[in-house]
């Protein structure tokens, strides 16, 4: 069963706004979709965005070690 969130999961966005080769925000790691859609998202659609650009993050920090 899903829990209920009380407050609204706020926006990665660190307004710098530029996309790297994947298509993807060099800083928040969001596609384009995914900044354009987040006020339309559920709680549960932007935890699982989050997920990702966690990944994205990780990725990109070990590609340039």
């Amino acid at each position: 069963m899903e829990q209920i969130e009380f407050y609204d999961i706020p926006s990665p966005c660190q307004r710098v706004c530029q996309m790297d080769r994947q298509e993807y925000c060099i800083k928040c790691y969001r596609s384009r979709d995914e900044r354009f859609n987040w006020l339309n998202y559920s709680n549960h659609q932007k935890q699982g965005v989050l997920r990702l650009c966690k990944q994205w993050a990780i990725r990109r920090y070990y590609q340039f070690l």
